[in-house]
């Protein structure tokens, strides 16, 4: 073995897998929702596991790779000031990476006219309340995906004054993240 690299036949192949970046309704890239902490970095060998938190102060995990950020993981954590658990599990996935796809190649930076040249017209748009986040849902339904929106100047939504809702948007909104995230069971105590 030769820094990462294995001797087979005379050649060198490298030790690591072909990099996955497709997103499905349960994972993204190798690591899956459901899975721990520990098994998401045996997962992404290479990528450096660091405490973050949201504006809300929700204790989340960033992915990164090469100091590029691919996702922010959600493992139910209660304090972002802790260690990371490791023996967490994983509930959502934020995907931050454009070469991460969807099956259907929607993918982060896309224009929202592009994406629904594939998933049709903007059914609604939807601006949450404390961080202002816009997320879009779509004529054909998206199966467990979230599309978070992002306008060229932040707003991507055009609102009717005291709304939060609409269906309408500013020219060169994009997918700004696309997240997944585990159902939880209708009996789960909060």
């Amino acid at each position: 073995d030769w820094n990462g690299q294995t001797k087979v036949s005379g050649t060198r192949r490298p030790t690591s897998a072909p990099a996955n970046y497709s997103i499905t309704k349960s994972s993204a890239g190798n690591i899956r929702l459901a899975m721990t902490i520990a098994e998401a970095r045996s997962a992404m060998k290479g990528a450096t596991f660091e405490r973050t938190s949201d504006g809300e102060g929700v204790a989340l995990i960033s992915v990164k790779q090469g100091g590029v950020q691919l996702m922010t993981l959600y493992a139910d954590e209660e304090d972002p000031q802790r260690p990371i658990d490791e023996t967490a599990r994983i509930m959502n996935i934020e995907v931050w990476d454009p070469r991460f796809k969807t099956p259907n190649g929607i993918h982060v930076n896309m224009k929202l006219v592009d994406v629904e040249k594939i998933l049709g017209k903007v059914k609604k748009i939807i601006k949450s309340e404390i961080e202002s986040r816009e997320f879009a849902e779509f004529a054909t339904k998206t199966d467990g995906f979230m599309f978070r929106l992002m306008g060229p100047d932040f707003d991507a939504g055009i609102y009717p004054k005291g709304s939060r809702e609409t269906t309408r948007y500013i020219a060169n909104t994009f997918i700004f993240t696309i997240s997944i995230a585990q159902e939880r069971s209708p009996d789960a105590v909060e």
